[in-house]
């Protein structure tokens, strides 16, 4: 009743009015909207975890870790055997309102490569090296197209109501969206 009082007196003077299926997400929706605004009371938030993305490493035999993992050689280049983690944010930082974090550029390592998979990980341990490490979790992947020699970078947006990820391919420009899985228990 009170809906169709207030339709048929703002209909009155012009005014279109709109009535939402689900009034309540709307409501969450503009508050969303209010407090990413500039000026807003929200302008950062602590990491909760550790993010980041799986890569190869080139192997260095100085190094302990490398050594310990042993060696694996990919078109006559010698990289460290199993994925190495690195991180984009650490647990802990402060992170701005629509702050993205992004990669170094990366590239496929086989001539016959068409796309790169950029496995995106949350991780516990601030100061973990590979991702079968105790503590981090698979949390969704992103891939992008490319060709061998193209140039890669992968980047999370932070601060706002989700993460998103995306890979872009520097020689192309084709930019793609990640999937991130969200288990809102453990991100």
């Amino acid at each position: 009743m009170l809906q169709n009082r207030a339709k048929v007196a703002f209909e009155r003077v012009g005014a279109r009015v709109i009535i939402p299926m689900r009034p309540q997400l709307m409501v969450v929706k503009g508050a969303v909207i209010f407090g990413l605004q500039k000026g807003s009371t929200i302008q950062s938030r602590k990491a909760r975890f550790t993010y980041g993305f799986n890569t190869r490493l080139i192997y260095n035999a100085r190094n302990p870790d490398h050594v310990r993992r042993g060696r694996m050689t990919i078109n006559k280049r010698k990289y460290v055997d199993g994925d190495s983690f690195q991180s984009l944010v650490k647990q802990g930082r402060t992170i701005k309102v629509l702050e993205t974090h992004s990669s170094e550029e990366k590239g496929p390592l086989y001539p016959q490569q068409t796309t790169v998979v950029f496995g995106l990980y949350s991780s516990t341990n601030p100061r973990a090296k590979f991702i079968d490490e105790p503590g981090l979790t698979s949390i969704g992947e992103v891939e992008v197209p490319c060709s061998y020699g193209d140039s890669v970078t992968v980047a999370m947006a932070f601060g706002t109501t989700e993460i998103t990820a995306t890979a872009t391919n520097k020689t192309s420009g084709a930019v793609v969206k990640g999937q991130i899985k969200y288990d809102f228990n453990s991100l």
